[in-house]
């Protein structure tokens, strides 16, 4: 790892072995601290620009007012400091700028493939916020006409599988799995999507289990247009909340529509 808490580790190590010297070295003409001084400040910063995130998320979300105006010196303190040799301070800074104003593809794609090719540098909790960030602009991108990124969300979701990002103990929760699953459907890859099924279907918790199966069954054979095998899998699920129900409502309408069921529709 070379996230937040590493920096703080090493200016802490960085702090014994300055106190140790200094008992053969009383005047401290042979101590150095810059060193220490890097990795308070790269442990300062990728904190502050965490905090500053969930701020301005709540913000919006939530109407909240938070004061945001030391950002902009820290942002300008980032690029004039060297400390962008840390991929994670550089990472962090991209989606900072990316949720103050970069909110453009240049941005995303400059933060996705920095954050997919150092994804293991952070701690699973640092990781899943980070990847999260770029999945959001994917679900906003996917909602205009003719701006898919379906591609791109695919391999934010693979780097996510890759880092252990979406499984927790032996577990992965039925709205990431259905999501992963769906990933792989919508950019093409339809070999993916079987595989994940097969890999990770045992980790859906038991009650949840028949019917994401079943969803994600269906929505295979949608993509094959065996519509009437789709339509077989829908009607074996016991909803078990609302989400399922919409997912499978919208799986209906597609069916109804590609079998010209008109009344169905």
């Amino acid at each position: 790892l070379r996230d937040a808490k590493y920096f703080l580790n090493s200016a802490y190590i960085d702090e014994f072995e300055r106190i140790y010297l200094v008992n053969s070295d009383p005047l401290g003409k042979t101590i150095n601290i810059q060193n220490q001084i890097d990795n308070t400040w790269k442990f300062s910063i990728i904190t502050l620009f965490r905090l500053y995130k969930i701020a301005i998320e709540t913000s919006r979300q939530f109407n909240k007012k938070y004061n945001l105006k030391l950002l902009e010196p820290l942002l300008k303190i980032t690029e004039d400091s060297g400390y962008m040799n840390s991929k994670a301070v550089e990472i962090w800074y991209l989606l900072i700028k990316f949720h103050t104003g970069a909110y453009s593809s240049d941005t995303f794609y400059s933060l996705k493939e920095a954050l997919v090719q150092n994804a293991g540098i952070f701690d699973p909790i640092e990781g899943f916020i980070l990847h999260v960030s770029l999945l959001g602009f994917c679900y906003d991108m996917n909602i205009l006409p003719g701006r898919g990124f379906h591609k791109e969300e695919f391999e934010i979701i693979k780097s996510m599988l890759k880092n252990d990002l979406l499984i927790q103990g032996n577990t992965i929760y039925s709205e990431w799995f259905m999501y992963a699953f769906i990933s792989a459907i919508r950019a093409g890859d339809v070999k993916f999507a079987e595989k994940f099924i097969a890999d990770h279907k045992h980790m859906i918790p038991q009650k949840e289990k028949n019917n994401v199966i079943n969803h994600a069954m269906a929505e295979l054979e949608l993509e094959r247009k065996n519509f009437t095998e789709a339509l077989k899998h829908l009607a074996l699920p016991r909803y078990n909340n609302v989400g399922e129900k919409l997912r499978a409502n919208h799986m209906y309408v597609k069916l109804y529509f590609e079998t010209g069921m008109t009344e169905q529709f």
